[in-house]
């Protein structure tokens, strides 16, 4: 014992050579009437074999220093001198046991708190492990030599979840959460998932959270007798929900065979748009009309299974609904549970699709009164198979809100809020689903918070804004360009015509009405390259504050057949999602080229695009507040059916800048420079021929000039513009020039 007696002060521990337990110095009295120590229900702090038995104490937040606040709650807190008598190591995992508790892992952290033997953790910290500590008691023990690697931790939520609670980036960040960590059987966990306290209870043994350990969630299938959430998000469904309302009064009144007559649903949109949310308050509306039993079967949840048995707990809760009939089964995420047919499907794959099938199928056959409501957020992504009448009759698309919608949405949201002005917001927050919109009210009410204020402002929203981008919106980039007239010098004419074009159809869209006109659909600019003819579609979608989706020509080609045209289909029904808006298509005639008379490159991936294109500037879809813009340095080369009436209407050339506009063009890029005695006339007399961005590609040439004389320089003088004319020439061809004016006539 003497080895071990040297690791610490005597002053604060001692040894008795009785039962070889350390005890502190100050109790050694106590300890005489009570030796050996017993293993339970002790009432003094001691070691034995390197474990030390002592008592729970609180240590507080504010005392921690050094650690990262998220963590704190990982961590437990002991003495020196104790972690010496132990042989732990600081930093380690040691376990923490505590009677009639679940055991629980804890990295080691030295303290001079309190005693010497005290176990200390912060309240968070008992609270995210026990929930309610019974004892104080604490043995500290070292972790086992070996400790196994998790595959697979499966957990079950304490509280009835639902499961359209229960989604795949839950289970992620669990993992994320508990990597390296060391988790016990029955260890009480917590995360914070979209604004709730989720607990959850760990049904592994003691393992460790590897990078490839899977999470899954169990034990929640299923929901009976749904209740719907609050309706703060079905903006503008009530269309849809008396469509469906419908199709099952007529499924359930028994009027008509039902082989006849819809009795399934699809609903599929965007997430956060309130599919399933409509489908609760449908299924809940059924149930008080016909007393339906409502079945939710979470397909995520059921796909989570790694067994093998899945197709099996599927058929059994599609023989509780048979058995419990009239009923109605929502299939949460069906694209999840019956997805498209892979080149090498697996044999859980085969088996579910199959039974979900034989369950619709069995419907009409045996004429059970069962409606289903299945939802989905890509309608792309379900096996074909189950999309035809008889299986899946009805397929309806939960839009995007529009503006009237996301109205209905953010009146219910903020009626407590009088003094906002729920039309701006309303104005401003086209592409939001529904969800998206509660996000924004959390943020601008934690921005209103953070401010000392109880009521959030406009201004607090449009912060909220700038953090959370609208769902419809996600797979494309969306541009609100910082760029104004302002910024673009001179072009007065041209700026009209596209007022006229773009600007005046969107503000002043009576007046169209008025003189029985239909506003363009689309305009092409063109002219040489570097006359600003992209800045000056960035320009009008800032100036009219509409949603900017910038495509260049070649970035919409694909190796693969059909899925070129399907980027242009998304392209456009993104552009109505997110309407107002513009489409600007860059390098137009890489895509708008003219199509080949020989037959020889007929069917090209080119020629493809451009008919997708064409068909959706015809409007079989109606663009609604799209405005399609082009810009190409080659309108020669674009085909003619692009060009007519009704596709890209207007048609507008952007020339090389006069000498009005190489002035102003100066004046701005040499706002901000350090200019001393510049001669602005000789720079535009010497400019004539130059494009817009070789103007100010002399600008900044004078400046590097400066810079190459003395780093430090703070002046930009005459002659290094001089320099700067002589190194930087126009390279627009006559011949172009004289190719553009001749277009010009002829259009």
């Amino acid at each position: 014992m003497s080895s071990k007696s040297n690791k610490t002060p005597q002053t604060v521990w001692s040894c008795c050579n009785n039962c070889n337990a350390y005890i502190l110095t100050k109790e050694k009295d106590n300890h005489v009437g009570q030796c050996p120590v017993p293993q339970s229900n002790w009432n003094q702090s001691f070691i034995l074999n390197e474990k030390l038995f002592s008592f729970v104490e609180i240590k507080s937040k504010d005392a921690i220093q050094g650690l990262p606040s998220q963590d704190i709650h990982n961590f437990i807190f002991l003495s020196q001198s104790a972690i010496q008598l132990c042989n732990f190591k600081i930093g380690d995992p040691v376990v923490v046991i505590v009677e009639n508790q679940t055991p629980i892992v804890r990295t080691l952290w030295p303290t001079i708190e309190k005693t010497s033997a005290s176990v200390m953790l912060t309240e968070n910290a008992i609270q995210a492990a026990w929930e309610k500590l019974l004892t104080k008691h604490v043995r500290i023990e070292a972790l086992p030599q070996k400790i196994l690697k998790a595959k697979l931790i499966t957990i079950t939520t304490k509280k009835n979840l639902k499961n359209l609670d229960i989604h795949a980036d839950l289970c992620k960040r669990l993992q994320r959460m508990h990597i390296n960590k060391i988790l016990c059987n029955g260890n009480r966990l917590s995360v914070l998932y979209y604004g709730k306290i989720i607990d959850i209870q760990n049904q592994s043994q003691l393992f460790q959270v590897v990078e490839n350990t899977k999470f899954i969630i169990s034990n929640f299938s299923v929901s009976k007798n749904v209740k719907p959430k609050s309706s703060i998000t079905l903006g503008g469904l009530s269309k849809i929900e008396q469509k469906v309302l419908l199709f099952i009064d007529t499924y359930f009144s028994k009027k008509f065979n039902k082989s006849s007559i819809v009795k399934s649903v699809l609903l599929y949109g965007y997430s956060g748009t309130g599919k399933t949310s409509l489908a609760n308050l449908i299924a809940n509306k059924s149930e008080i009309k016909y007393n339906t039993n409502i079945y939710l079967i979470s397909c995520f949840s059921i796909c989570s299974q790694t067994q093998d048995d899945s197709d099996d707990k599927l058929n059994n809760l599609f023989k509780e609904a048979i058995d419990n009939s009239p009923s109605v089964v929502i299939l949460d995420d069906l694209n999840i549970l019956c997805p498209v047919k892979s080149s090498k499907p697996s044999e859980k794959e085969k088996r579910v699709t199959a039974s979900v099938i034989k369950f619709l199928d069995s419907i009409i056959e045996n004429e059970f009164d069962i409606f289903v409501i299945a939802t989905s957020n890509n309608i792309d992504a379900i096996d074909s198979s189950l999309r035809r009448f008889g299986r899946i009759d009805f397929e309806i698309e939960i839009p995007v809100p529009n503006e009237l919608a996301r109205k209905e949405i953010l009146t219910n949201l903020l009626k407590n809020f009088t003094n906002l002005e729920i039309d701006e917001l309303v104005s401003i927050t086209p592409g939001y689903v529904g969800s998206d919109l509660m996000l924004v009210y959390a943020t601008a009410t934690n921005y209103a918070l953070f401010n000392a204020r109880t009521v959030p402002s406009l201004q607090d929203f449009i912060l909220a804004l700038k953090e959370v981008k609208p769902s419809a919106m996600r797979e494309v980039q969306i541009e609100s360009p910082n760029v104004n007239w302002s910024d673009i010098g001179g072009q007065n004419d041209l700026k009209l015509k596209l007022k006229q074009a773009i600007e005046w159809p969107i503000i002043h869209p009576e007046s169209f009405t008025r003189m029985g006109i239909r506003p363009p659909r689309g305009l092409l600019m063109y002219g040489p390259p570097g006359c600003s003819k992209t800045m000056i579609a960035k320009a009008i979608a800032s100036e009219t504050k509409l949603n900017f989706l910038s495509i260049k020509g070649p970035e919409l080609f694909n190796k693969y057949v059909g899925e070129s045209e399907r980027a242009v289909r998304d392209l456009f029904r993104r552009a109505r999602q997110a309407a107002p808006s513009i489409i600007f298509f860059d390098e137009i005639d890489a895509i708008g080229g003219e199509r080949s008379t020989s037959g020889g490159n007929s069917g090209s991936v080119q020629e493809r695009v451009l008919a997708q294109l064409l068909t959706e500037l015809d409007g079989v879809t109606a663009l609604g507040a799209v405005t399609v813009v082009a810009a190409t340095n080659r309108p020669d080369r674009i085909d003619k059916a692009l060009l007519r009436p009704g596709r890209l209407d207007r048609i507008v050339y952007v020339p090389l800048p006069d000498a009005q506009t190489r002035l102003a063009i100066v004046t701005i890029k040499t706002a901000k420079m350090p200019v001393e005695e510049l001669d602005f006339q000789y720079l535009v007399d010497k400019t004539e021929g130059y494009s817009g961005a070789e103007v100010q590609a002399v600008c900044n040439e004078a400046a590097m000039k400066a810079l190459e004389e003395d780093i430090l320089s703070n002046k930009i003088e005459m002659r290094h513009f001089e320099h700067a004319l002589n190194l930087i020439k126009p390279r627009t061809s006559k011949s172009l020039i004289e190719m553009y004016e001749k277009y010009s006539i002829s259009h």
